[in-house]
Formats: C-alpha cells, structure tokens, sequence
C-alpha cells in the first residue's frame, strides 16, 4: 500500500504563509476576513487529522498498550480543539460581551481542565515507558511522585472553580494585593505549570529508556508541543494585547501545537500505512506494527 499525502505538513505551511501574509494587513478585524477564516479552518484541520490518527489506531492496535495510548492521545487532542482552540476563539469574539465567557475566571478553568486530562495522558505515557525499560527503571520516583502531583493539580483546578460557583469569577481579572491573593493564583496555575515541567522532562526521558523507537517518538513530539503552551504565556508578557502581532503569533502558535499532536499520533505507526496492514495482524501479536517500506 502506498503512502499517502503528508496533507497535515501541507496545511501547516499553508497556515504559515497566511500568517505572515496577515502580518501586511495592520488593520485587518480578526477571525472575520476570508484569509482569517481560511487560517482558522486550516488550524482546525490539523488538529481534526491529529485527533482522528489517534482514536482511528486506537481501535485497531494489536497491543492494548499502545492501543491506548493512541486513543487517549486522540481524546486529548480533540479536547485541545473544543476547549482551549474553539474555547479561546469564540470568547473573544461571539462570547466577547458576556463577562463570564471572556472573564479570565472562565479563560483559567478551561486551562485548568484541558492540563487534567494532559496530566492523564502524561501519566499514563510515563508509567507505560516504564513497562518498556529492559531494566523497569522508576523515572525520577514518578510512582511515588505522582500522587502528591495530582493532588496539587486537582487543588488548583477546585479553587477556580469554586471562585466561579461563588460568583466571584472576576477575581482573576483584577486580583486584590494580598499573599492570599499570590498564593490562590499560583494554585489555579498549577494543573497548567505542573503538567508541562512534568511532561517536558519526563516524557523525552521516559522514551530514551524505552526500547520501542516509535513510541518514543511520541513521547518527543508530544513533549514538544507542550513547550508552545509556555510560549503563549510568554507572549502575554512581551506582546501587546489585542495586537495583530499577539493574534499572529497566536496563530503560529496553535498551528505547531496542532502539528506537534499530529506528528506524535502519526510516530506510532509510520509512512501513514494504517488500514491494510493492521487489519491484517493477529489479535495474539504482540507489540507493534512495524510496516515494511
């Protein structure tokens, strides 16, 4: 069977070259002219491949460990998409005007619930690598360690949405000088900071203990795509806000985000050779698929 169009790197270069084509148009209104539309739809599209790569070879793996790991990646993916992607968009547009959508109360929450089920993934990912270690090596004493990670995750995720359920959502928008006030923010952060320090160093290192090339691979790109959630909320601080040029890089942004995510779904079967081939391994094989070129 023959290979397919790489059509995700395509629409990667295409959302590239719309970026930097906007970057001409200073005065443009944003996610409204066709070229906007155009970049949104391309940025949806690759999340839609990354996801569908994921839940397609989640049914039909051979080993059940990277049967799930593959249709978990594809659930956290699609729940990229809805939450934070189509979340983000819509509230700063057709939800603009009602406080509690655009509040940064409600822009936390959403943060705060994508990062659990990233947490989950990278967990999983994690004590699954261990599995594949020839010599069962516990990365950094994640089985112990991960408890007490969780339990901040899950702290900082209930205190944003108890403020909500309060009714003070716009809390976050003009927090009060006080310690309490520092200390109930790095808290709502927590599920966002956590699982990216945990996912960036323990994934690349899990998959360099892993004796499964492809699923390191995975591991690596998707410790990757987790870097670029950090360099939005460095863009916060060096862009101006509501610029084209924060909107532009956002852009850019999510694109590698979404490609990262296709490209770590793609790692665990290569050259894009799923339908044949899997349906053609026995049920009793163990491990994974490895097509020949």
């Amino acid at each position: 069977m023959q290979s397919r169009i790489d059509v995700p790197s395509i629409l990667l270069v295409i959302g590239l070259v719309l970026v930097l084509l906007d970057l001409f148009h200073p005065e443009r209104v944003p996610f409204v002219s066709p070229g906007d539309i155009l970049l949104l739809g391309v940025t949806v599209a690759i999340f839609l491949f990354a996801s569908y790569w994921g839940l397609t070879l989640g049914r039909r793996m051979a080993s059940s460990l990277y049967r799930n790991q593959a249709f978990s990646l594809g659930v956290v993916v699609l729940a990229a998409l809805l939450i934070e992607y189509v979340g983000n968009v819509a509230s700063t547009t057709v939800l603009s005007n009602f406080p509690f959508f655009s509040s940064n109360a409600n822009f936390e929450l959403r943060i705060d619930v994508f990062f659990i089920l990233v947490f989950f993934w990278v967990d999983s990912s994690i004590l699954a690598s261990e599995g594949l270690d020839p010599m069962s090596r516990d990365t950094l004493h994640w089985r112990k360690a991960r408890y007490a990670f969780w339990g901040v995750v899950l702290l900082g995720t209930s205190i944003v949405g108890l403020t909500i359920a309060s009714g003070n959502y716009a809390f976050y928008d003009n927090p009060p000088v006080a310690w309490w006030s520092t200390v109930v923010q790095i808290l709502s952060s927590a599920p966002f900071l956590l699982t990216i320090i945990v996912g960036v160093i323990l994934l690349p290192l899990g998959g360099l203990r892993s004796s499964d090339h492809n699923f390191r691979k995975q591991l690596q790109w998707f410790a990757l795509g987790l870097l670029f959630p950090f360099v939005i909320s460095l863009l916060d601080l060096l862009v101006p806000n509501n610029s084209v040029l924060q909107n532009d890089s956002y852009s850019v942004v999510f694109l590698l985000i979404g490609y990262c995510y296709y490209r770590s779904a793609r790692a665990l079967v290569p050259l894009n050779r799923i339908s044949m081939e899997l349906q053609r391994i026995p049920k009793t094989t163990r491990g994974f698929a490895q097509s020949k070129a």
